[in-house]
């Protein structure tokens, strides 16, 4: 479309922010075009009724009306639904770009966009909305034609007598002519060349024709045959214009003479160009469209088939016109859904699985649409449809980073908390013993001269006692950091459980007899495990310890073995003590979230034997968890794997 032809397009821009799009108005204005802006979609309605509009660029969010509902009403009333609705939007999902061309849009401008983009995307539409326009015209024209010509026969028939004959004869020019020679014209004649009646009487009809019309007006001379010619007449003035003969053999004056219709199809010829040039520009858009297009008669084989489409599937177009559409689908069954869909709605959009001509299946996004002819009947389907592998791969691998940033988040969390907990330990849990033991230390060696037997030997229970708890907390310490920090090997070997358990409750008899706890040792004989011996001991020796801890005098700690499954086999140290509150639970084996409490007798604990009891567990490939009710006793299990027999 030329600059000046821009400056009779008028563009309505219906937005929310008329300022944030007045630079791109003002860069339309300069191209060419008249821009008005509104920001209220009732007022776009109103405009588009009242005024001319060409084209509409319209937001999908205005206030009053959304675009959506502001297009579909433009489309309902026959006088605004030749307007072309161009949508701008932030929105990218294919389900808002479809929904657009539901309603009746024409093209969807993604935010933010390049001017010269979009205004290539206008300038293309405007054009084609000027095409329309110009065969409309040309289309009333035509009418205006058909009407004065039935005017002129009824006119013919009214005149006299040698005026009947010719109004019998044609509904144009008339000459009648005896071997070339013009016996009489008719005035439309006259018009058609420019000639005055006593001009062309006498003469040559070759005269008024084109060189290569020479011989077919000759043939109809020479013969009786009635035959139809079209060629280039010669106006009076040398200019030329096309048209088309058609004679016949009829009597006047007593004699047989030829009777010519010559017609001036200027208009036919010019409305073919424009025809012609209008499908050449469709095919233009279609050959050039980056999506897939084909189409398929009411029997479903296929008409036709753009590049973008032989590209994607493999195929030539001489290969698939004529085939059947089934034969690009994934499978018959999808292919017959589709059909009953549009039987039954007319058009649809969705994702559907196609088949190149390799075999290889692919996803695509497809939007069909019914087509019909003049009078209403249904002729075949458009389908429009776009190779989505691209996008379902983009979509695949985005789950994938983001369940990859997931679980490094979580990673990163529990480093995290594993660092402040080694922090805590270092100034507060490992301090604090350090000070109670020198404490006692500093009491006893000042005073040993003063204290009697009694009272030192029971500084210096406090001071083993207080020594033998910091040994732990250094020895689940040390445990630990070679876990986190990767120097703790685990080497499995086939083991009996109840050496294991026999081992440790010998080793807490003293502590469970001194706070009068029975502690049964229940492992079957034939219990065995497959599993690092140093870090299932540690597991044994640090739940035990807390069960006793956690048991009040008279109460009971049981180890024992579990049932079998699935090649694992379940511990279980069961207790009678205090019992854990149940919102406390899931944060008994959390490094970041710790609950602690102190023993029936006293007892600290280290804050870290959980941790360590759940961290072996699962270097041995187990899981390990927790049951508990206040004031009944706690109950922990944990999973090895069993020893190959």
């Amino acid at each position: 479309m030329q600059r000046d032809e821009m400056q009779f397009s008028t563009l309505l821009l219906a937005t929310d922010n008329p300022m944030g799009v007045a630079p791109f108005a003002d860069y339309l204005r300069f191209r060419g075009l008249s821009v008005l802006i509104l920001n209220n979609g009732h007022d776009a309605i109103k405009y588009a009724k009242e005024e001319p509009v060409d084209l509409l660029l319209l937001d999908v969010f205005l206030p009053g009306l959304n675009g959506f509902d502001i297009c579909r009403q433009l489309k309902d009333a026959p006088e605004t639904s030749h307007i072309p609705v161009i949508f701008m939007s932030a929105m990218t999902e294919t389900v808002d770009k479809v929904k657009g061309f539901e309603v009746g849009g024409v093209d969807y401008i993604i935010r933010p966009f390049q001017y010269e983009e979009v205004f290539a995307r206008i300038s293309t539409h405007l054009r084609m909305r000027s095409l329309q326009k110009r065969l409309q015209e040309q289309n009333e024209r035509l009418q205006q034609e058909i009407a004065g010509r039935e005017g002129m026969e009824r006119a013919l028939r009214e005149s006299e007598e040698r005026f009947q004959m010719l109004a019998e004869a044609t509904f144009e020019g008339v000459i009648v002519h005896d071997k070339g020679e013009i016996l009489e014209v008719n005035p439309v004649m006259e018009t058609l060349f420019g000639y005055h009646r006593d001009e062309l009487i006498g003469h040559n009809a070759l005269d008024l024709m084109m060189a290569e019309l020479e011989h077919g007006i000759l043939s109809n001379i020479r013969t009786e045959f009635e035959n139809l010619t079209e060629g280039e007449g010669i106006r009076k003035d040398g200019r030329t214009f096309p048209v088309e003969i058609q004679t016949k053999e009829m009597p006047y004056q007593g004699r047989q003479v030829r009777v010519a219709a010559i017609r001036d199809v200027t208009w036919r010829k010019q409305a073919e160009t424009a025809l012609l040039e209008s499908q050449k520009y469709a095919r233009g858009i279609i050959e050039c469209s980056l999506d897939m297009i084909i189409t398929v008669n009411k029997d479903r084989k296929i008409v036709e088939f753009n590049h973008a489409a032989s590209q994607v599937f493999g195929y030539q177009k001489d290969e698939v016109v004529g085939q059947n559409i089934g034969m690009l689908y994934a499978s018959p069954e999808e292919s017959h859904e589709i059909q009953r869909l549009m039987q039954q709605h007319g058009q649809l959009s969705r994702e559907v699985m196609n088949r190149r001509k390799n075999g290889e299946l692919f996803p695509c996004l497809l939007s069909a649409s019914t087509l019909y002819d003049a009078n209403g009947k249904v002729f075949g389907v458009m389908g429009i449809s776009r190779d989505i592998t691209e996008v379902k791969k983009a979509q695949a691998e985005l789950l994938a980073a983001h369940n990859e940033l997931k679980e490094k988040n979580a990673q990163l969390k529990e480093l995290n908390a594993s660092k402040d907990r080694f922090f805590s330990i270092i100034s507060h849990d490992l301090k604090n013993p350090f000070s109670v033991l020198l404490g006692f230390a500093e009491l006893l060696a000042l005073n040993i001269d003063r204290y009697d037997k009694e009272r030192i030997r029971n500084l210096a229970q406090r001071l083993f006692a207080s020594a033998g708890r910091l040994y732990a907390l250094l020895e689940n310490l040390l445990t630990w950091s070679k876990i986190q920090r990767g120097l703790m090997d685990c080497v499995p070997k086939p083991l009996r459980l109840r050496e294991i358990a026999a081992e440790n409750v010998e080793l807490f008899q003293p502590q469970a007899e001194k706070k009068l706890i029975s502690l049964r040792n229940e492992v079957l004989e034939q219990a065995s495990a497959y599993a690092d011996e140093s870090m299932v001991s540690t597991v044994f020796r640090n739940l035990i310890s807390n069960a006793i801890k956690f048991t009040a005098a008279g109460g009971s700690v049981t180890i024992a073995s579990g049932s079998q499954r699935d090649g694992f086999i379940e511990i279980i140290i069961a207790d009678t003590g205090v019992g854990i509150p149940a919102e406390m639970l899931p944060r008994l084996l959390k490094l970041d979230a710790q609950y602690t409490h102190i023993g029936t007798a006293g007892e600290e604990g280290t804050g870290l034997g959980l941790i360590l009891c759940r961290e072996l567990v699962e270097q041995n490939g187990g899981t390990i968890w927790v049951e508990s009710k206040p004031g009944k006793g706690s109950t922990f299990h944990f999973t090895l794997r069993v020893a190959a027999a």
